[in-house]
């Protein structure tokens, strides 16, 4: 029997630039995930009982539920840092990889000749990778806004009804219709304009930006609250800015 540790292998830094087929890892309680309300949720739980997920999503902040409910993606945040040389960027990356637990597909280095025409599309996929669950998100954005844009109008209706408003009184089916008809098209727009996400357009320009002037960039694709702190400490003891959208 031989008898000895095993050699443990060091991942290389390299440029990662794909999402597909990786799995997504999300933070563990040995990682340090205990402070992670989703955790939490699991550490209170009785002997013997196990947690659902829809139990511990419950257990997050209302904006994280918000943004997973309307969102297709399993990363809904982007972080970025934006360093003056390469092994800056590198030693980044790797120690995010290393320290926090982020895997290969999770977080991309971008050079300078990232921004060039010819790879214009580079920075594009390392910003938004997910390009499956970006069509998922305009699909539950769209519906979920909708819905909530005719719930509306049928509470306005109620309240004229009630009210007795001379219009709706006259006229109850047509009042009914106008306004559920306006209250879906409100609820589109608003589905197409969260799915247009503006702040993930923020951290490309301040990308792309940067990598035109001879800068490096590293965008981590955290999952989970304390992934999003994690990356947010690492890259700024790190780089001289970081940028991250909502």
């Amino acid at each position: 029997m031989m008898t000895g540790s095993t050699p443990t292998s060091v991942p290389d830094p390299l440029i990662h630039r794909s999402f597909r087929d990786a799995p997504v890892v999300a933070a563990t309680p040995e990682e340090g995930g205990v402070d992670d309300p989703a955790f939490a949720a699991a550490e209170s739980a009785p002997p013997g009982v196990q947690v659902t997920g829809l139990e511990r999503s419950s257990r997050l902040p209302f904006s994280a539920r918000f943004k997973h409910l309307v969102s297709g993606e399993h990363s809904l945040t982007k972080v970025a840092g934006l360093f003056t040389s390469r092994s800056l960027a590198e030693n980044a990356a790797s120690q995010l990889r290393l320290e926090a637990g982020f895997d290969a597909a999770r977080v991309h280095l971008l050079a300078p000749s990232d921004a060039s025409g010819l790879r214009k599309g580079v920075l594009s996929r390392s910003l938004e990778p997910e390009q499956a669950g970006i069509w998922h998100t305009v699909v539950r954005a769209h519906l979920f806004t909708f819905s909530v844009g005719l719930a509306l109008a049928l509470l306005v209706y109620a309240g004229f009804m009630l009210a007795g408003h001379p219009a709706v009184i006259s006229s109850p089916g047509l009042s009914l219709m106008a306004l559920l008809f306006f209250g879906g098209i409100v609820g589109l727009m608003v589905g197409g304009f969260l799915s247009l996400r503006p702040d993930h357009y923020r951290v490309f320009v301040a990308v792309r930006q940067a990598l035109r002037k001879g800068q490096w960039a590293v965008i981590a694709h955290p999952v989970t609250p304390l992934e999003i702190e994690q990356a947010l400490s690492g890259l700024r003891a790190r780089s001289y800015r970081v940028v991250r959208s909502l």
